[in-house]
């Protein structure tokens, strides 16, 4: 790969020159966009839940993590400068989401809470 590169740069071709670490960035967006997705429907599913059962506190709590999930999935479509904060607030709602949740034993939401967090920890490194 690297010979490769070299030899295109010589020749003035730059359009093989991908690194790699930029495909591992790539992905790793996408990987939080779909978590994100997952978040979202998992979360206003469980919202809807705790409503049912007077858990409006749990619910609140659901609502906020799924729109700080959209505003992420819009962040990293969009390639948005405040991408990477985004990214870390949406870890953390994901996160206190997750553990409401699971304390108040909603549990609809927690694996695909946990699993965000995780994916949008791994967009910021």
């Amino acid at each position: 790969f690297s010979s490769r590169r070299r030899h295109s740069r010589l020749q003035g071709d730059w359009s093989s020159d991908v690194c790699s670490s930029d495909l591992e960035d790539a992905n790793d967006m996408m990987a939080c966009i779909e978590a994100c997705k997952k978040c979202i429907q998992d979360c206003e599913e469980c919202a809807v839940e705790c409503e049912q059962e007077g858990r409006d506190d749990c619910a609140l709590c659901c609502r906020e993590c799924a729109k700080i999930c959209e505003l992420c999935v819009w962040a990293c479509e969009n390639n948005s400068p405040k991408m990477m904060e985004i990214c870390m607030l949406c870890a953390k709602a994901c996160t206190e989401c997750a553990d409401m949740c699971e304390e108040h034993g909603a549990s609809i939401c927690v694996e695909a809470c946990r699993e965000c967090a995780v994916e949008c920890e791994k967009c910021c490194d």
